[in-house]
């Protein structure tokens, strides 16, 4: 059971007259489905644009701060004593503690990062990228991997480059479709879809041609404001 109360059968290459009699007895409502170009929305659906806003983000810098002596009496000033190479894998376990039997990647600790805080916290819509640096700290069974092997680890700054940017998506490029009764009438429709995220999209529908907003229904799916999903992996910073 779906729990809808009415049936609407829809079709491309419409229905026979079999189908009618079906649908008229049973009472289905049919409708034709035909693709509309910019021209044919009917004026609730003049919007010629729709912006999806999506973070982005890029490693920056990596440096890892082994430990030493006097470190139990307190966090010590910030000093590097060796930055990751720039083509470092992001996703490879570079880190491993032997005592909890775990490894892990820079990928891994900026996803980490993320729950813990707001990276992208006042970070404005279209502006350059901010470059944010996070500092975690690990026990003394942490090790880093290294050109030299294996190295202790105590703490690991990550560097960060965060921007939140556009994605246009116009009329043109979104879905037009009608839907036309066999009793007369249609409805138009028109779906603004992200290329990037595959889940955010927006939609109108109204009746063709009707200028009350009473008739408007929009629906979609997308996060109410930017800090709501994280963005993909990291991108490496070609600085």
């Amino acid at each position: 059971m779906i729990g809808a109360d009415h049936t609407i059968a829809v079709s491309i290459a419409g229905f026979s007259k079999d189908a009618e009699l079906v649908a008229a007895r049973t009472g289905i409502s049919l409708r034709k489905v035909s693709e509309l170009l910019v021209d044919d929305l009917g004026p609730l659906l003049d919007l010629g644009m729709v912006i999806f806003w999506h973070k982005a983000c890029a490693l920056a810098g990596a440096g890892v701060r082994m430990p030493r002596p006097g470190d139990e009496a307190g966090p010590p000033p910030q000093r590097i004593d060796y930055h990751l190479p720039h083509d470092v894998d992001l996703f490879a376990a570079i880190f491993k503690d032997e005592a909890a039997d775990s490894s892990w990647s820079l990928n891994d600790v900026w996803h980490e990062v993320q729950k813990a805080l707001d990276p992208f916290g006042e970070i404005e819509k279209g502006e350059p990228p901010v470059v944010r640096t996070a500092r975690i700290a690990y026990p003394e069974t942490v090790t880093v991997e290294t050109p030299d092997g294996p190295q202790p680890l105590a703490e690991l700054y990550l560097g960060m480059a965060m921007w939140i940017e556009p994605e246009f998506v116009t009329a043109r490029d979104a879905l037009k479709v009608d839907y036309a009764s066999l009793a007369g009438g249609s409805l138009q429709r028109i779906e603004f879809s992200s290329a990037r995220t595959h889940d955010w999209r927006l939609s109108l529908q109204a009746p063709a041609g009707s200028s009350d907003i009473a008739d408007l229904r929009t629906g979609g799916n997308w996060p109410v404001n930017a800090s709501e999903r994280s963005p993909d992996a990291p991108e490496r910073n070609q600085d």
